[in-house]
Parts: C-alpha cells; structure tokens; sequence
C-alpha cells in the first residue's frame, strides 16, 4: 500500500462536502453501446475511491476530535 502523501488528493471544503450528502444522486444513462468505455470505467474508479476518501475524512475527523477530548474511551462503556 502505497503512503498517503503519494496520492492525488482534492481538496473539498465544508460547502461542498455538505452539498454533495444533500443532493440526491440519480443514476447515469448508459451510452448507446451497451458497454462501459474504459473512459467511463476510469472515471467511475476516480469517482468510487474520492467518495471513499470523503467518508474516511469525516471518520477520522470525528475520532481525532474524541482523541483530543479524551473521550474515545467512553463509547466502549
């Protein structure tokens, strides 16, 4: 697994975090050939992981917070 600091990393603010988790998501029309492009299957990989990242942020966020409370411990109680 390679470091974190390798990767490409998109900065998204509170703005467009909290615009994303309230816009409902429809799903996209297929194109005319009935197959995924390798264009298309890229990008949905591209998409998959970012939105990934985006959870895992808010997760760590939240347990750094608790960390620095020192109230991590309690929610094993």
């Amino acid at each position: 697994m390679e470091p974190y600091t390798w990767g490409v990393w998109v900065y998204i603010g509170e703005t467009e975090e909290l615009a994303v988790w309230r816009s409902r998501h429809e799903p996209l029309a297929r194109t005319s050939s009935g197959e995924s492009t390798l264009s298309e299957r890229e990008f949905a990989k591209k998409f998959t992981a970012l939105t990934h990242r985006m959870v895992h942020r808010k997760a760590s966020g939240e347990t750094y917070r608790r960390l620095a409370n020192n109230c991590l411990g309690k929610l094993f109680l």
